[in-house]
């Protein structure tokens, strides 16, 4: 299953029509040039051709990634193969497709909406095909394999009932605490219409803004797909969520930005997390009063009132002059009691 890295560069080299990966699924997309600056003459009109089934699948997205089979329980590389995601928003019938540079299929995946794709650290993807085979790509840069993540969840959400939220995580983060609800979460996002299946009009972003989008995750302070979806995301991951009218903005939409009853793609990423716990923690260690520290008994103590030292410095000076004198300003306990008979 191997072949030269020289065949793997040349044949998965994605020109800007992808005119080699589109050719392996006999791609329909248009050529490029601009034919209004080309001398034609007239033909005959042809015969009306057929619409294109729209069910039919077609080439959604297409990238060369390095694949490795688990076998005996390790993972065995099979070389640089081209990873297809194939599709159609009307059957609502999507899959993985890995394949050769030969255009020889190695193996595929049925996308469904409980499809797990689990990204992983350094550009790598785990996932099953169809006869439950364990695969793991490896893409050249991250933005590939946030990219083809990206795809992978907007398949499942197309693959859906429309009836709650998917989520695609589409980098991991770090650390081992995991937004949940209660907790405060400062994130970038950005935000598109689903449109003809696919990534449409951008309708908001922060994501070149200063300051992250601060919220507390399932106290209603943003749409329900965000409460659902965000549970469960680390500092520093990437998640990506298809979320239908019902869970966004419904019937009322937002005027000049999203239609009434809109599906939404969302992108997140969290760059800071804190726990309920951890500023329950902070609040009580804000109120609690300051504890209060026992005095001591000396004179001119550091924990004395200024009244008290202002007293303490008299009485001493008292007591130095009494005792220059002879006379002891403080009776002992013994004269005391005498000195208490002799009253009675």
């Amino acid at each position: 299953m191997s072949f030269s890295i020289l065949d793997e560069e040349d044949d998965f080299s994605m020109s800007p029509g992808g005119s080699k990966l589109g050719a392996v699924f006999a791609s329909n997309a248009p050529q490029g040039g601009n034919e209004s600056l080309t001398y034609t003459r007239e033909q005959p009109k042809a015969a009306a051709q057929p619409a294109a089934d729209k069910s039919q699948p077609t080439l959604q997205h297409a990238v060369a990634a390095s694949a490795f089979r688990f076998v005996d329980q390790a993972y065995v590389s099979e070389g640089k193969l081209g990873v297809a995601i194939l599709g159609s928003a009307v059957s609502k019938e999507y899959k993985i497709l890995l394949y050769k540079a030969n255009k020889q299929p190695v193996t595929e995946a049925a996308i469904t909406a409980a499809f797990a794709y689990s990204p992983q650290d350094n550009n790598y993807a785990n996932f099953y095909d169809n006869s439950r085979q364990s695969w793991s790509l490896r893409f050249d840069t991250d933005e590939q394999a946030v990219t083809f993540a990206k795809n992978v969840g907007l398949a499942r959400y197309n693959a859906s009932d429309f009836s709650d939220v998917v989520v695609q995580d589409l980098s991991v983060g770090s650390g081992s605490s995991t937004a949940q609800a209660g907790d405060s979460v400062q994130v970038t996002y950005t935000g598109w219409l689903l449109q003809d299946g696919r990534f449409g009009k951008m309708f908001d972003s922060n994501a070149d803004k200063d300051k992250a989008f601060r919220f507390k995750v399932g106290r209603g302070e943003v749409i329900k797909g965000w409460d659902k979806g965000l549970v469960g995301m680390k500092k520093g991951s990437k998640r990506m969520l298809g979320v239908p009218p019902a869970l966004a903005y419904a019937a009322t939409g937002v005027p000049n930005k999203v239609p009434p009853n809109s599906t939404l793609l969302f992108v997140l990423e969290v760059k800071k997390l804190k726990s309920k716990k951890d500023e329950e923690g902070e609040a009580a260690a804000t109120l609690a009063p300051p504890q209060t520290r026992e005095r001591t008994e000396s004179v001119g103590s550091a924990e004395s009132t200024p009244a008290e030292q202002e007293g303490s410095s008299t009485k001493q000076k008292l007591i130095e002059r009494m005792s220059k004198m002879g006379h002891s300003m403080l009776p002992s306990s013994e004269e005391d009691g005498q000195q208490q008979q002799q009253q009675q």
